[in-house]
């Protein structure tokens, strides 16, 4: 019994950092409050002139074409967000999508297709680990209690296990990151950010150099989607993270002091 309570630690472990991390990903990926916040605070919504005309932010690459440059308005970058949201947590099967009334290379054009072929690939990609990703979360979230009662249940005979057990998980977690770490910058040490975000792909696409290599492409949804709103998410889940994390541990030595 000893033996399962040491396993079960180590699940409640598990599935706290499943839930804790993926969980928050998944709420801001689907929260079009999100990407609003996140187009305000990175530059991609227009802004008003001191003079009081509107300035729509260019947006590079639409179609996938290095020569296409379209200014849309708020409307249509909220448009773009919901068609993403629904294209991951939906039923839309296609990324590609077309949208009327673009300024596109100085010229109001219909049917503009926003996205190119390299977009649309990986995105399917995203969406096929999305889905994972959410089944992950829902069986977490049924274990979880179940263990935690297992645990509690327990905590008299086997109780000093969950803080030792919980210390020793994080000990080899953080080492796996430090590791994680070394490996990222050593491909940019000049930007940090762009070199955990690149190897971040790596643990997305184990054993996949190919979609790896198709991730990091020039488009309108890279143009859209930068780098600093996917780190401004990442700050997030961590802070929630960590405020689990430390309630978990709390739960923990509560529960070592149950012991015998």
């Amino acid at each position: 019994m000893k033996h399962l309570y040491r396993i079960a630690v180590l699940l409640v472990n598990l599935c706290l950092l499943t839930v804790g991390i993926i969980g928050p990903a998944l709420y801001l990926a689907a929260s079009p409050g999100y990407y609003e916040r996140e187009f305000e605070k990175t530059g991609i919504y227009s802004t008003v002139s001191p003079d009081g005309e509107e300035v729509r932010t260019p947006i590079h690459y639409i179609g996938g074409k290095t020569r296409n440059v379209a200014r849309f308005t708020d409307e249509q970058l909220d448009a773009i967000a919901a068609h993403i949201i629904d294209f991951l947590f939906g039923d839309t099967e296609d990324f590609t999508l077309l949208l009327d009334g673009v300024e596109l290379n100085g010229e109001v054009t219909d049917g503009v297709s926003v996205f190119g072929e390299e977009a649309v690939t990986h995105m399917r990609d995203v969406k096929v680990l999305m889905t994972a990703a959410r089944y992950a979360v829902l069986v977490a979230l049924c274990l979880l209690p179940l263990l935690l009662l297992f645990l509690f249940w327990q905590s008299r005979r086997y109780g000093r296990s969950a803080l030792r057990g919980t210390l020793l998980f994080y000990a080899v977690l953080l080492l796996a990151a430090g590791g994680f770490c070394l490996f990222a910058l050593r491909g940019n040490p000049h930007d940090p950010a762009s070199a955990f975000w690149e190897a971040a792909h790596h643990l997305f696409f184990p054993f996949r150099p190919e979609k790896v290599a198709g991730s990091f492409f020039n488009d309108a949804l890279t143009s859209i989607l930068t780098l600093p709103l996917f780190m401004s998410a990442v700050y997030t889940v961590v802070a929630v993270y960590a405020a689990a994390l430390i309630a978990w541990l709390c739960v923990s030595v509560w529960i070592r002091k149950r012991a015998k």
